[in-house]
């Protein structure tokens, strides 16, 4: 299932969440360098933990902008903390943005229009709608709005436990069911080896490890 259409929409981020793997952190500034960097601004959130000073020094070093945060509700509590404007250095004025986990790469260049392509009247691109246990928009590779964002509901504030993370994922009133109480479709951007983007927790699939390969030599 693939979205079609184009709206040009500008002031989007995408935010990459990165903890504890200076490896990802490292793998996705090359491939960012590659990418179609014109329809968007690349910002790095950092859940500290260990040897935080090169993930700052890192970032710096490609330009790209580094915010950190204390390491509290893992990627669904830094969501939050953007949600409701509280994240200390992370920019307000943003229209559009795609929230990424650091184990989730890029498989095309122009990964960012993939989404902007799909986000049209109702409709709002991410990476994955599973059907499994309640059917839910998977927490990385997705796409909102800034006036979405400001309408979304965590069980708790501040989101700290696992358990707060997975409610907001699967269980109650979860992000797809307020998103379709909104009006909004949630909606694949593409499946398959066409996707956008690539879970790298997936290492067993060789087609998607050769096609990343090939997008993005080393």
């Amino acid at each position: 299932m693939t979205c079609g259409g184009r709206n040009a929409i500008i002031e989007t981020i995408v935010a990459v969440v990165v903890w504890n793997r200076f490896p990802n952190l490292t793998h996705w500034l090359h491939c960012w360098k590659q990418c179609d960097q014109t329809q968007a601004d690349l910002v790095v959130i950092h859940n500290q933990e260990i040897d935080n000073a090169r993930y700052e020094q890192l970032c710096l070093e490609h330009g790209v902008r580094y915010v950190s945060r204390e390491n509290r509700g893992f990627d669904i509590g830094a969501f939050q903390d953007v949600c409701r404007e509280r994240l200390v250095g992370f920019p307000r004025d943003w229209v559009n943005l795609l929230w990424i986990t650091d184990d989730c790469f890029p498989m095309q260049k122009d990964f960012v229009v993939k989404y902007l392509d799909c986000l049209v009247m109702g409709r709002m691109p991410c990476y994955e709608i599973s059907d499994q246990v309640k059917r839910h928009v998977r927490t990385t590779g997705f796409l909102v709005t800034k006036a979405v964002a400001m309408k979304l509901v965590f069980h708790r504030d501040p989101v700290v436990t696992k358990d707060d993370c997975y409610d907001f994922e699967h269980r109650r009133f979860n992000m797809y069911e307020q998103m379709v109480g909104m009006g909004i479709t949630p909606q694949m951007v593409a499946s398959g080896i066409d996707s956008p983007l690539w879970d790298s927790g997936h290492n067993h699939n060789q087609p998607f490890i050769s096609k990343h390969a090939q997008v993005f030599p080393l």
